[in-house]
């Protein structure tokens, strides 16, 4: 499976979620400036606050011939000046993505989403290493079949 088939749709979901007339969106809370990067991690020197994307898992099911994986959203956001995490803004942000993913599967070329489902948020978590930062990882089941296989 080609991973990046269900990243960019991801992606695209997550930058196009602006200036929706009364709904929160991910624009409104992050003042239109949504920046997410695919792969597990972010790139070196990148601002936050912004977003990964990662297909963690997705083995093909032999008999049905169906990917069923999972799909990891990071959230990174800068702590408050005392070193806590910003949970009035993690909390909105995570809230909106689970909306955003929840039982609404994406639209794929060459391959179809039959289900997407938001298993769980998780955090705020901290990595000793960027200690200006914490992040949500909302992890994401995902089901597909790739278009001709059945």
């Amino acid at each position: 499976m080609d991973i990046n088939k269900i990243l960019t749709p991801v992606k695209l979901r997550l930058i196009n979620d602006k200036n929706i007339s009364g709904q929160t969106t991910l624009g409104g809370l992050l003042n239109n400036k949504i920046d997410v990067y695919k792969g597990p991690r972010k790139p070196t020197g990148t601002k936050n606050p912004c977003f990964t994307i990662h297909v963690l898992s997705a083995p093909r099911d032999p008999d049905s011939k169906s990917y069923n994986g999972t799909l990891l959203i990071n959230f990174y956001c800068p702590n408050y000046a005392s070193g806590n995490a910003n949970i009035e803004l993690m909390g909105p942000v995570t809230a909106r993505i689970v909306e955003l993913f929840d039982d609404q599967p994406l639209t794929m070329d060459g391959y179809n989403n039959f289900n997407l489902v938001v298993q769980e948020p998780l955090g705020p978590l901290f990595d000793p290493s960027f200690p200006n930062e914490h992040f949500m990882s909302i992890r994401i089941k995902f089901n597909l079949i790739k278009k001709g296989s059945v």
